[in-house]
């Protein structure tokens, strides 16, 4: 199938493909607030039981608890991050 005729088949089938590739409205923002919210919430827990584990607990666990730990805590503050900044993007590009 040449270009021309790959072109011309698209250009037919406007109405679906805007439909299936096209922009959002939106109300789909709140998908990136709601995984934002979501991140930040699993963040803290992660944070809050680094704590724990420091002064409660303290000598008796093994340091590779603490080494997973910190790396929850870090990836659920990426995964905050990257969620709230693709929920910024989509806002302020439908505006």
């Amino acid at each position: 199938m040449s270009y021309m005729n790959m072109n011309m088949n698209m250009n037919g089938n406007n109405g679906i493909m805007n439909n299936v590739f096209g922009p959002l409205s939106k109300q789909y923002c709140l998908y990136f607030y709601i995984l934002a919210v979501i991140g930040f919430i699993i963040f803290l827990i992660f944070f809050f039981y680094l704590f724990y584990l420091m002064f409660a607990i303290g000598s008796k666990v093994h340091p590779s608890i603490y080494v997973m730990t910190v790396s929850g805590c870090i990836s659920y503050l990426l995964f905050y991050f990257t969620y709230r900044l693709l929920y910024s993007m989509c806002a302020g590009s439908l505006r």
